[in-house]
């Protein structure tokens, strides 16, 4: 039994049966929930999910280093570029390290359980440097305030000091 998902108006969970004869479609709709299909205690799963974790934990202790953080952000965006090719190797392969078929031809599962978290992620990254460039401009800015401030009472003591 293969389980796909079609990406329609509404959720459809299309049960996919193949038999030696014929092929039959079934659509369950309505109080069918395409979660509740999905076994959340596989091991891959869970080591994805794991995965996923310990990436935000990282973004998030690493925010202070650029270089790090800029080598992680690029590594995850390819993940996600690759993720296509990924599908499809999982979707010939998912005897392997599933009990189930999740990798249909559209991509919705990966997309949903791997490329969806990793751009979560890329985009806390992104917004923490924007974030921190803020705040860099705001000491900047503040520090040349500072400096202009002192100029000027330099200027005014010698101003006093020739009267």
């Amino acid at each position: 039994m293969i389980y796909l998902f079609v990406n329609n108006s509404e959720r459809v969970l299309v049960k996919y049966k193949q038999n030696s004869l014929s092929k039959q479609f079934k659509c369950y709709r309505g109080k069918e929930n395409v979660s509740s299909k999905i076994e959340w205690r596989d091991p891959w799963l869970i080591a994805l999910f794991t995965f996923h974790i310990s990436i935000f934990m990282m973004a998030l202790l690493t925010r202070n280093y650029g270089n790090f953080q800029a080598l992680l952000f690029f590594c995850l965006l390819l993940l996600v570029y690759f993720s296509e090719s990924i599908n499809e190797l999982a979707s010939t392969n998912w005897k392997i390290f599933s009990r189930q078929q999740y990798f249909d031809s559209n991509g919705l599962f990966i997309s949903v359980v791997f490329s969806i978290p990793i751009l979560i992620n890329c985009i806390l990254m992104v917004g923490s440097w924007l974030y921190q460039s803020t705040q860099l401009m705001t000491n900047l800015k503040v520090a040349q305030l500072k400096e202009q401030i002192r100029k000027e009472q330099e200027k005014e003591k010698q101003k006093n000091k020739e009267e």
